[in-house]
């Protein structure tokens, strides 16, 4: 109703009633509405989605409902930080692509800090510490990416070969440097 404004008046309206809600919004509604979002931003990525087309199979939406049937499991993983006494376990998807488990280890990580101070998932990058002192940086596109038919595919925790319980870290891409 308010979204498609004619005149200099209701465009006024439009702001003035939004500057009234704010206090009512950041004092009384505004937790409802961040546990409301968490709520369907955690069930929505319990089952699969499409990292281009973000269609997903536990969608609100029926047009945003992803009806493929891909093969998929559970995988928990041990994220360890240098900042951090204990490790962490994050439940991500084999199928998720790297920026997804980047985004879903973040979001276990920073779970109690704003969004605006936490980094994004392009500050960091994903390293799989397996082995001996062996450690590899994953990413979404590299020379392992596989090309079916002129299409890349997105490199994901299946492609890797990651088992349930991997050791993973989040590290700033210029540590990787050294």
């Amino acid at each position: 109703m308010l979204r498609r404004t004619e005149s200099v008046v209701e465009k006024m309206l439009t702001n003035w009633m939004a500057l009234c809600m704010y206090y009512y919004l950041k004092e009384y509604a505004g937790l409802s509405l961040f546990l409301l979002f968490k709520a369907i931003k955690h069930q929505i990525e319990k089952g699969l989605v499409d990292a281009i087309t973000h269609d997903a199979r536990y969608s609100l939406s029926e047009e945003r409902l992803l009806r493929e049937n891909v093969e998929h499991g559970v995988v928990t993983l041990h994220i360890v930080q240098d900042d951090l006494d204990e490790k962490i376990q994050c439940k991500v998807l084999d199928c998720d692509t790297i920026s997804q488990v980047k985004s879903k280890i973040l979001d276990a990580l920073f779970k109690n800090t704003p969004f605006s101070l936490r980094p994004s998932i392009y500050e960091v990058d994903l390293e799989w510490r397996h082995g001996r002192g062996g450690h590899l940086t994953l990413q979404d596109e590299d020379l392992t990416t596989k090309t079916i038919g002129g299409w890349k595919k997105l490199n994901t925790l299946a492609h890797y070969g990651v088992k349930e319980s991997a050791v993973m870290s989040l590290i700033s891409p210029e540590r990787q440097l050294q």
